[in-house]
């Protein structure tokens, strides 16, 4: 069993104490995880992990959790890289109301795939000089409709 130091009680101990985590890079206990390398707090196994666990979000904040859902950093869920982003990646579009990038706008049927904000809404944007409208096809804001589509 490898054992830690614990700074709360300056002992070596195999489970850390008051909330901290296990470092294995320097057999330490830890409140926050080290962003060298990159680790975060997982809350399943106390432990600094490279990756967190399949259902959690590396949150990027200065806490370095492991966390279910990132809408309490007003981020959204990459499935794919598993972190909290603020930004969704290429055909990807921020869900407001589960908080996770998804590739289509589907949470309610009204919703529709911003390329602007890279977001879901519920209206299609327009601006000064061009105008989208809602393909309920492609569940896409879009510039020009689908042939045998009118705007």
């Amino acid at each position: 069993m490898n054992l830690y130091g614990d700074t709360s009680n300056f002992s070596c101990v195999g489970t850390c104490s008051n909330s901290q985590y296990r470092d294995n890079s320097t057999q330490r206990c830890v409140v926050k995880c080290p962003s060298q390398p990159n680790y975060w707090a997982d809350p399943l196994s106390f432990n600094c992990v490279y990756r967190c666990p399949s259902t959690y979000f590396a949150s990027n904040q200065t806490d370095r959790l492991c966390v279910k859902n990132c809408s309490t950093y007003s981020t959204f869920g990459d499935i794919n890289a598993r972190t909290c982003t603020a930004v969704c990646g290429y055909n990807y579009w921020a869900d407001n109301s589960t908080y996770l990038c998804v590739e289509k706008c589907q949470s309610t049927p009204d919703m529709f795939a911003d390329n602007v904000t890279k977001s879901c809404v519920y209206y299609c944007p327009k601006g000064s000089n061009w105008t989208t409208f809602a393909d309920s096809t492609t569940r896409k804001c879009v510039t020009e409709c689908p042939s045998g589509l009118f705007a």
